[in-house]
């Protein structure tokens, strides 16, 4: 009898443990999506900060006005940072 139980008891936990299994692939497979929307915003991102300040400093007082503005802001701009530093190139 008791042996039977238990048999119950842990075919009941196995099914637990299976339906969070299934459970948290899902959100990983979600938040995988999110992250690498995330990067592709950063990058586009970056892109978008390094041409401002290569046009800065070319002389254009439109992006020199805009560059000023993020820097009283707190946002410095290191166009040689890489990508794969793992530091961020606008901040």
């Amino acid at each position: 009898m008791t042996a039977t139980a238990l048999v119950l008891v842990l075919g009941s936990n196995l099914l637990d443990i299976n339906r969070v299994h299934v459970s948290l692939q899902s959100v990983q497979a979600q938040q995988l999506t999110q992250i690498e929307t995330a990067r592709k915003a950063e990058a586009q991102l970056d892109s978008l900060a390094k041409g401002l300040q290569s046009l800065a400093a070319a002389g254009n007082p439109n992006a020199q006005a805009v560059v000023d503005a993020l820097a009283r802001n707190g946002v410095q701009i290191n166009a040689s940072s890489a990508r794969s530093d793992g530091g961020q190139a606008a901040q």
